[in-house]
């Protein structure tokens, strides 16, 4: 049903699995707390940068210069 992939990334000191159900949602399992933050916050930005960005954009006042300045 599933994709497999297998990422390296910066700063992990272990293998982490993160299981994405089909429902959507990420199980992660990790062999220390640090390994499981970094990986949850490497999936949150996977799921959902463009929200992490428009947020942002938005905090700063950038928001029109994508989105026109009618909104």
């Amino acid at each position: 049903m599933g994709v497999d992939e297998t990422l390296r990334i910066p700063g992990l000191a272990d293998a982490v699995e993160i299981l994405v159900d089909r429902w959507g949602i990420p199980h992660i399992y990790a062999n220390s707390e640090s390994d499981l933050f970094l990986a949850q916050g490497f999936n949150a930005a996977r799921d959902r940068l463009w929200q992490i960005d428009t947020w942002r954009k938005r905090g700063l006042g950038l928001l029109a210069a994508d989105l026109g300045p009618d909104l």
